[in-house]
């Protein structure tokens, strides 16, 4: 991990969705969240030259279809640290994770909810894209919890939270800054 980082996240990334053995493809997201956590507790940032091709493998990653929430979840907290380092100056705007989480919104909620949940402070100014759309869908949900049950009316509450402490957040640099 010490030696190449950056290229060791890469090829955990792409070996991921190659893997159909689904004890496999676990293993191997979660020894990617391993690595993430310990590069975090290092203060690593990603290198801006291998930022732009980590981005599309976490997305695909987190799109692949049959996902058990455990790795969506695993993938989130990796989400959350690539997003971080975006968001701080590492890489720009992250648009696609946006436009994956706005999908999310409208065709699988739940997978939504467990990303947005993950996401860091930092990233609160890129979230305009999909705010309005999760939060409808909570909206529908808290106000109908009869719809769900309790763990998913809790976790639509949880990320209801989130996005205002985001939208909060956001604001408040903003106005810092001005």
């Amino acid at each position: 991990v010490d030696n190449a980082p950056d290229a060791l996240t890469l090829k955990l990334l792409k070996v991921y969705p190659s893997s159909y053995c689904p004890v496999f493809r676990f293993r191997w997201i979660y020894m990617l969240f391993e690595t993430i956590t310990y590069l975090r507790n290092c203060n690593f940032r990603f290198s801006p030259t291998y930022l732009p091709r980590i981005k599309p493998y976490l997305i695909a990653c987190v799109k692949m279809e049959n996902s058990k929430d455990s790795e969506i979840k695993i993938l989130g907290r990796i989400v959350s640290f690539v997003a971080y380092n975006v968001a701080n100056g590492g890489g720009g705007e992250w648009s696609e994770l946006s436009d994956c989480i706005l999908k999310f919104a409208n065709d699988e909620p739940r997978r939504a909810c467990l990303v947005v949940l993950e996401l860091p402070l930092a990233y609160g100014r890129f979230i305009n894209r999909f705010a309005n759309a999760v939060l409808d869908k909570a909206k529908t949900v808290l106000l109908a919890p009869e719809l769900v049950g309790a763990k998913d009316w809790g976790l639509v509450l949880q990320t209801a939270i989130k996005i205002g402490v985001l939208l909060s957040d956001s604001r408040n640099a903003v106005e810092t800054i001005v």
